[in-house]
């Protein structure tokens, strides 16, 4: 699967580009978060999934997944170690991810993590 390079809130790639877009924990790190849903929104195809994971309650800043990104990019020597987390509540959750205009939404808690995945809409929906 390639990785992607980019600012998550304005992404190079146009409209529909891709089927799937993965924010594991990002919508708790980075300080524009309805900008980024917004710009995942606007480069996913029609039919295609957004999925997302945030933990709920508070604790330390665990950044092995995003090191591990910056990794697989080559870029760790402009990686930043975010100061803070975000931490949705299970009412704010749902409602953040519902902010944009999804065909399907199903959010759930699970190990510890909430979840969400969403699908846009495709021509058969109505859009």
């Amino acid at each position: 699967m390639p990785v992607h390079r980019g600012d998550a809130r304005a992404l190079s790639q146009p409209e529909g580009a891709f089927d799937r877009v993965l924010a594991s924990r990002l919508l708790m790190v980075v300080p524009e978060r309805e900008a980024v849903l917004a710009e995942a929104r606007r480069v996913l195809a029609p039919g295609a999934f957004c999925s997302s994971r945030s933990r709920p309650g508070s604790g330390p800043v665990r950044s092995n997944g995003l090191r591990h990104a910056a990794r697989e990019i080559g870029d760790t020597a402009r990686y930043v170690e975010p100061r803070e987390e975000h931490y949705f509540s299970a009412a704010a959750f749902r409602t953040f991810i519902a902010s944009q205009h999804w065909a399907s939404v199903a959010v759930w808690e699970a190990n510890g993590y909430r979840y969400a995945r969403c699908r846009t809409m495709t021509y058969d929906d109505g859009s």
